[in-house]
């Protein structure tokens, strides 16, 4: 008779133990990098959005006109609160025409932007949200959003709205994994007398 070939059993349970022991190894391996792959894009994002939501921001300040009643003024509405700031500009660099009264205040996590044309025209009216990630438990800026008007000098513009040459801009976002993303914008504004 000749011998039977083939494997014992003792040999297919420690093939299959060894399979599990890479498998498992790899199912770790792969985890991980898919988990740092998926942190990272969050990162991304959230660094894409405060970028943007910080251009924006400085985009509108820049705006800011000159008040009609007092030429050496800019048309600040309200700033006393560093959270928000409501002002005035033109559209269309024509001082004759439309004007937009421009709000920018929190609620929560969100920062939002307001526009109010006079008079009514095609231009966007409504309030908009600029970003939906404010850190609200960050201690600076308070809440994720702060505002600090500087005079040319660089120290604190507190008594009029002639002597506001920059305005700092604190802006900080947080990601769906709990990281913040802070950022401080100068901007100087135009119109200057």
């Amino acid at each position: 008779m000749t011998p039977q070939r083939g494997f014992t059993l003792i040999e297919l349970v420690m093939v299959i133990v060894i399979i599990g022991i890479l498998g498992g190894t790899l199912a770790s391996l792969l985890s991980g990098g898919v988990g740092a792959f998926m942190a990272g894009n969050e990162a991304v994002d959230t660094l894409s959005e405060l970028r943007l939501t910080s251009e924006r921001l400085a985009r509108e300040l820049r705006t800011v006109r000159r008040d009609p009643a007092a030429t050496t003024d800019f048309d600040f509405l309200d700033r006393t609160n560093p959270n928000s700031v409501q002002f005035r500009r033109f559209e269309n660099n024509d001082s004759t025409s439309t004007v937009t009264t421009v709000t920018i205040d929190t609620s929560g996590a969100n920062l939002r932007i307001a526009y109010v044309t006079v008079p009514a025209s095609v231009l966007p009216a409504g309030t908009f949200t600029l970003s939906d990630r404010l850190d609200t438990a960050a201690v600076s800026p308070a809440g994720g959003f702060a505002l600090t008007y500087w005079q040319q000098d660089g120290t604190p513009a507190t008594a009029s709205d002639a002597t506001v040459a920059f305005v700092d801009i604190e802006l900080s976002l947080t990601d769906a994994n709990g990281n913040s993303y802070p950022q401080r914008t100068r901007v100087a504004l135009r119109n200057r007398q």
